[in-house]
């Protein structure tokens, strides 16, 4: 039997549990390109309890390096040298020093950066092959464009954080156009994302979208009864993260009162782990229903009679989404939320953007059972046939392939 080519994959965040949407997408690529590779992981680590957790990825990789990233203390520091806030948090010297004694033992013929922070960590990798005369390959999964989320943040953010998002925005930038100059190929997860691009370099930049596990999220199966009334909408997403906390508080304060007159009895359940200060002060609201971590998000997904998107800033594709499509629950979502999803409105979902849209769009179609019927059914048949892992990472896994066998522009 051939021995399978060795990639070095390094992403910022230990890729397990698969459980929020930056830890999905590596996963699952993961999946996808152990079937034709033997993989190293490595990677900065939150915190030393998260070590444990990698043993669920043992079936999938040949070894794996990791060390504690700076943080805090060295994103700070970063900041006050003119550099990028974000590639300090997930900077550390260990690593660094790991990667350096296991490429002493194993050749690597690819390496892939997961997030544009990670490329310092790829051209060291990539520098010390060639410095040791060993053909190598470079692939920069970007998956969203940073320096444009900053400058979106910047946007609506008070003087002084706006002058922090701003330099991290204009750091990032020059570190994504440097990766995309550096490495044999660069990924992005919309094309959306891709029109973000300076224009000298897109071209040279690629698509690879989001699946769903359907199996998993399984519209036929059937899920501990949590017990939702009739009247319920639900919201699934990391609670910390802020576009989602933005997202619904704007629905809690624009739109849902209004619906709330409408049906005395509605009830909105917002579910996801680490819920911040503002979220959790939501829950004292009436109606309103902050749960926290729970077990298992798919009993609240069949559960309520809708499912809804309403962040206002959003960037690449909504996983909440392509779960509760993936669900069979009729959603209503927000334009930047349906970004980069292959969904026609009015089919699979329905779109709203305005709080008068939100408003009715929810109010008739909780007054109209068969066209939540037809969009539960047509959610899923569009996630069948379109959005598995293997379908949306074919095109990043065969070029992963090419290069590996070339040897890339990098000798």
């Amino acid at each position: 039997m051939m021995k399978k080519p060795h990639v070095l994959y390094m992403p910022h965040r230990l890729p397990f549990p698969p459980d929020k949407g930056e830890r999905i997408r590596a996963f699952h690529q993961i999946v996808e390109l152990s079937k034709h590779f033997d993989i190293t992981l490595a990677c900065p680590l939150m915190n030393r309890l998260e070590a444990d957790f990698a043993t669920g990825l043992d079936s999938y990789l040949y070894g794996m390096v990791g060390s504690l990233a700076g943080g805090w203390p060295y994103a700070l520091g970063h900041l006050l040298e003119g550099e990028a806030m974000t590639q300090g948090f997930f900077y550390s010297r260990k690593l660094y020093s790991q990667l350096y004694r296991y490429l002493q033992d194993h050749p690597i013929d690819l390496v892939i950066g997961y997030s544009s922070v990670m490329f310092p960590y790829l051209g060291h990798v990539v520098m010390h092959q060639r410095a040791r005369q060993r053909r190598i390959a470079a692939v920069i999964d970007m998956v969203d464009v940073d320096s444009a989320k900053y400058r979106q943040y910047a946007n609506s953010a008070g003087w002084f954080k706006r002058r922090i998002y701003r330099h991290e925005a204009k750091c990032l930038q020059r570190m994504e156009c440097e990766a995309i100059e550096f490495c044999d190929a660069s990924f992005v997860i919309t094309e959306q994302e891709r029109r973000l691009i300076p224009s000298a370099l897109r071209s040279q930049v690629s698509v690879a979208g989001n699946g769903v596990d359907s199996e998993f999220y399984d519209s036929q199966a059937e899920y501990k009864d949590m017990g939702l009334p009739e009247d319920s909408l639900v919201f699934v997403g990391q609670m910390d993260y802020h576009p989602n906390v933005e997202g619904v508080i704007w629905f809690v304060n624009y739109v849902f009162p209004a619906l709330r007159r409408r049906y005395p009895d509605l009830l909105f359940f917002i579910v996801g782990r680490n819920p911040s200060p503002k979220v959790q002060e939501l829950d004292k609201i009436e109606g309103v229903i902050v749960t926290g971590e729970v077990a298992d998000t798919r009993g609240f997904l069949q559960g309520a009679k809708l499912a809804i998107c309403p962040l206002q800033m959003a960037r690449g594709v909504q996983n909440k989404v392509l779960e509760a499509l993936s669900m069979g629950r009729p959603c209503v979502v927000s334009p930047s939320s349906r970004e980069g999803i292959d969904a026609e409105v009015g089919r699979h979902l329905l779109q709203a953007d305005t709080p008068h849209e939100w408003i009715e769009t929810i109010s008739a179609l909780f007054e109209d059972a068969p066209q939540r019927a037809a969009l539960g059914r047509a959610g899923r048949e569009l996630i069948d046939e379109k959005y598995s892992w293997a379908a949306q990472q074919k095109l990043f896994v065969e070029c992963c392939q090419y290069l590996a066998e070339r040897g890339g522009k990098i000798v």
